[in-house]
């Protein structure tokens, strides 16, 4: 009986110039030049390159392409990347509007002139 596993990655990138050649060839192998895109209701032929467009698409080719998941019987129901600092930041910015609204206006100056002090550099200033 197959059963669905969520399985989340954090990868680090070394050199994104190879990481784009080294997914381009292996689509090559599998593709040809060319990918059959279904746009408009026919598909579409489209260039590997055009295809893999950015170093996401890259690295979910690289992940798509290993013939050891076919081998397991692995399927892929769902591919999808992000950046980690850009998913980091979006919620970090939430978190801080979150904790504004909750703060007392007083409360939420006291911060304000501290944080201006600290960054300006004015000492006897309080928290």
């Amino acid at each position: 009986m197959a059963k669905k596993y969520r399985l989340e990655i954090d990868v680090t990138v070394k050199d994104k110039e190879k990481a784009m050649r080294v997914a381009i060839e292996a689509a090559r192998k599998i593709y040809g030049p060319t990918v059959g895109v279904h746009e408009d209701g026919k598909d579409t032929p489209m260039p590997v390159e055009q295809f893999i467009g950015d170093l996401k698409g890259a690295l979910l080719e690289l992940v798509q392409s290993n013939p050891l998941f076919e081998e397991a019987g692995v399927e892929f129901d769902c591919l999808s990347a992000g950046r980690l600092k850009e998913a980091a930041v979006q919620l970090g910015t939430l978190g801080g509007k979150a904790r504004a609204r909750n703060l007392s206006k007083k409360r939420l100056s006291e911060i304000g002139k501290t944080a201006a002090a600290k960054r300006w550099g004015k000492e006897g200033s309080k928290a």
